[in-house]
C-alpha cells in the first residue's frame, strides 16, 4: 500500500523534529562524492546532495516517495526498488560503485531483523575502499519509538537496536566502524569500508 498525502505530510513534520542527526550526516559526505540514498524518502538528503555538487542516487521501493523527492530533487538519478535488491554488474562494479552509502531517517528500523546483515554485506559490495556507510537509528529505549509505532499500519514492522546489537551486525564484515550516541535517542552509526582480513 502506497503512503497517503497525510501520511508523507506526516513524515516530513517528523523529519523536521528530527533533522538534526540526519543533517549533521549529511555533513560528512564531501562534496562532489558519488552517493547511494536507501530509502530516499521524500527527498530531503537527496535536495542536500545535489546542493553538494554529489552525483547522487535514490532508492525507494515506494512510487510515491520516488515521486516526492524528484519534485525538490529533479536533478537525482532514481530506483523504484528495494536496497536489499541492489546489485552493480561485474562490467560496471569499479566505475559505479559509491564513495557513501546513507541510510537516514530511521530506515533500518524498517528493515526485517534478518536482513540487517544482508544490507550491511550489500554496502560492502558497493563502496569503494574506503568507502563510507552512514546510518541513523533510534536506540531500543527511545522515547520517540511512540511515534515511530504510530507508522507501524503504513511500514513493515518496525524494530529498535541498542550499540550491543549493532555491533553483531558488522561483526566480520570488512567495515571498521564507531556509534555517536545524538540527542533524541538518535544512533548515529560511520562504518568505514576496509579489506577483509584472508
Amino acid at each position: 500500500m502506497e503512503p497517503t498525502k497525510k501520511t508523507i505530510k506526516n513524515m516530513q513534520s517528523y523529519s523536521d523534529r528530527e533533522s538534526k542527526v540526519h543533517f549533521r550526516a549529511l555533513q560528512l559526505v564531501k562534496d562532489n562524492s558519488r552517493v547511494l540514498s536507501a530509502g530516499c524518502g521524500p527527498g530531503r538528503e537527496m535536495k542536500k546532495l545535489i546542493e553538494k555538487n554529489c552525483d547522487a542516487v535514490g532508492i525507494d521501493i515506494r512510487d510515491a516517495m520516488i515521486n516526492e523527492s524528484k519534485k525538490i530533487a529533479p536533478n537525482g538519478k532514481y530506483i523504484l526498488g528495494s536496497i536489499l535488491e541492489y546489485q552493480i554488474s561485474d562490467r560496471e562494479r569499479e566505475r559505479e560503485r559509491f564513495d557513501y552509502i546513507l541510510c537516514l531517517w530511521n530506515t533500518i528500523n524498517r528493515f526485517k531483523k534478518e536482513d540487517k546483515k544482508k544490507f550491511i554485506k550489500i554496502s560492502y559490495d558497493n563502496l569503494k575502499d574506503n568507502g563510507i556507510l552512514i546510518i541513523t537509528t533510534k536506540h531500543k529505549f527511545s522515547s520517540f519509538r511512540i511515534f515511530l509505532k504510530s507508522f507501524q499500519n503504513k511500514f513493515e514492522n518496525i524494530y529498535y537496536y541498542n550499540p550491543k546489537e549493532i555491533k553483531e551486525w558488522f561483526e566480520k564484515t570488512g567495515f571498521k566502524y564507531k556509534i555517536i550516541k545524538e540527542d533524541l535517542g538518535n544512533l548515529l552509526i560511520i562504518a568505514e569500508k576496509r579489506k577483509k582480513e584472508i
